[in-house]
């Protein structure tokens, strides 16, 4: 198993949320890569960013006078890895983008009240576990709509993301016919043995 990455990461994002009903379609631009942020259709609507969390941690930057993505989205997923050096699953936490709103307001509130320097254009971060350290900038978690983990055993989130409108690009090596079929069954919510795939050429 490699080591956690941002594309790792962002794929099992994707797969967690159409795992709950959504189609997720990728917008690309703003300096976005492919996965990072959603046009989201069927159980959700409306725009998703994807911010990946490293130890748990993750970040928005202070525009001035907003929290920049944060401010034009409805919802946000944050994915974190279980082991950064050898992860086995990915929880995938998915908030209301308001909420998060509200909780890096009160993060860069308890900043300044200590006499800390917020700096605009950069990111202040916040973790989805406790920590006592930083009592006012940890504990998300607890205000995510829900959290679903990712067996990266079970379900190679490499393969997982395969919008229907979308060409399939077979850019990952190494995957079995086993492991595409269960990800396109957990994909379009259907049995395994409903998935058949022909390989001609």
């Amino acid at each position: 198993m490699t080591e956690a990455n941002p594309q790792m990461l962002r794929r099992a994002a994707r797969s967690a949320i159409e795992l709950k009903g959504a189609q997720a379609e990728s917008i690309i631009g703003r300096g976005r890569p492919e996965n990072t942020y959603f046009k989201l259709t069927g159980a959700y609507q409306g725009e998703c960013a994807v911010r990946t969390a490293k130890h748990g941690w993750f970040a928005f930057p202070w525009m001035q006078d907003h929290w920049g993505t944060l401010r034009d989205c409805d919802y946000v997923l944050v994915p974190t890895a279980d082991d950064e050096a050898n992860p086995t699953a990915v929880h995938v936490h998915f908030f209301k983008a308001d909420t998060l709103k509200e909780a890096f307001d009160r993060a860069r509130e308890s900043k300044l009240a200590a006499g800390l320097k917020v700096s605009d254009w950069t990111g202040l971060w916040i973790a989805l576990h406790e920590d006592r350290d930083a009592p006012q900038r940890s504990g998300a978690a607890k205000l995510a709509e829900w959290s679903l983990r990712i067996d990266l055993t079970d379900a190679p989130v490499a393969a997982a993301a395969v919008s229907p409108s979308a060409p399939v690009h077979t850019s990952q090596p190494g995957l079995s016919i086993a492991e595409a079929k269960q990800a396109l069954a957990a994909h379009y919510g259907v049995d395994i043995a409903a998935i058949e795939v022909v390989i001609r050429g």
